[in-house]
């Protein structure tokens, strides 16, 4: 959808579906910062500062967006008014890119997933399932396919979820938010 490294000349306004914004490390490695869904605009920053993209945009599911240009953007954001809600909407993300960041680097390999997890069913999307393999889940923080499959064999034990070929069924929300400590 979007990808690092690329000039922004456009910014995505989901209307549908999710995505994962992820940065991407010369090594090859990848960092997932955040889950992206329907009502969510993306692309902003690299057109606003004039620099290059810093994340990848990719969707996890069929998506459907609204591509504008960003000279339409900046224009309507005039035309209505929208300098002061915009700001918030950015403090809001910088906000929870703080959040993030702390649950990736602070947390078990289990409150980890079960923040993803969270974050997914909070973006929205087609359902209570996240639409990522194992291994995706596992690049995604820097862990091993091994950790995240004896995780979630154990989730799948106590009927927190279902694990599929290509993606994770989350049976019970309230047992995965029961996960994380308070106010993760």
């Amino acid at each position: 959808m979007l990808r690092q490294g690329d000039t922004g000349s456009t910014v995505l306004l989901f209307l549908s579906g999710r995505a994962k914004v992820f940065y991407g490390a010369p090594d090859g490695s990848q960092t997932l910062l955040s889950i992206r869904g329907p009502g969510d605009v993306v692309g902003e920053v690299a057109c606003t500062v004039e620099e290059p993209r810093t994340a990848t945009v990719q969707a996890l599911e069929e998506v459907r967006v609204r591509v504008i240009p960003f000279g339409e953007f900046t224009d309507a954001v005039k035309k209505f008014g929208c300098g002061r809600p915009l700001q918030r909407y950015w403090t809001d993300r910088f906000r929870q890119a703080y959040q993030d960041t702390w649950r990736i680097a602070g947390q078990t390999p289990a409150r980890r997933i079960a923040a993803l997890f969270v974050a997914m069913m909070d973006a929205g999307g087609e359902g209570d399932w996240v639409p990522m393999t194992q291994e995706e889940i596992a690049v995604s923080f820097g862990l091993s396919r091994r950790t995240i499959g004896v995780i979630l064999r154990k989730w799948q034990e106590e009927g927190i979820v279902t694990v599929r070929r290509s993606r994770v069924d989350i049976l019970c929300r309230g047992r995965i938010r029961s996960i994380l400590p308070d106010g993760m």
